[in-house]
């Protein structure tokens, strides 16, 4: 009988443990946002990577519209991006030292920051407004 209770606490024990580590592997693969939070940004270089050209934002307004722009489009963690290569367009969101704050490549369906794509399910409407800066900003 002794035998039976300790086999049935290590059952109790063993089915408690998994429970706890199978929460915690659902928890921490819930999809992040993306979230451009920094008040120290004080311009945003644009490079384009077709045609190498570069464009600086640093006008405080358009600077929030575009942070804001992006935090609005409710990106989430994908995936981790393993071996990838080539960007359209990279945003350099910068202090007023030059440190890059945040590193963000824009591609046609999503975001990567940090080797991680994020992506809404849509096409980022971003990318057209990037492209235009350089049609229109020689």
């Amino acid at each position: 009988m002794k035998y039976c209770k300790k086999i049935l606490l290590a059952v109790v024990i063993i089915v408690v443990l998994i429970t706890i580590l199978l929460n915690a592997i659902r928890c921490s693969s819930l999809p992040e946002n993306l979230d451009i939070n920094d008040e120290n940004i004080t311009n945003i270089v644009i490079r384009n990577g077709t045609t190498g050209d570069i464009f600086i934002i640093e006008d405080e307004n358009r600077v929030n519209d575009i942070i804001d722009e992006i935090n609005n489009m409710d990106l989430k963690k994908v995936r981790k991006l393993e071996n990838y290569s080539g960007w359209l367009i990279i945003l350099d969101f910068n202090s007023k030292y030059g440190d890059i704050i945040y590193r963000l490549e824009l591609k046609n369906s999503g975001i990567v920051y940090k080797g991680h794509f994020y992506s809404n399910g849509s096409e980022i409407s971003l990318l057209g407004y990037f492209e235009d800066i350089f049609l229109f900003f020689p």
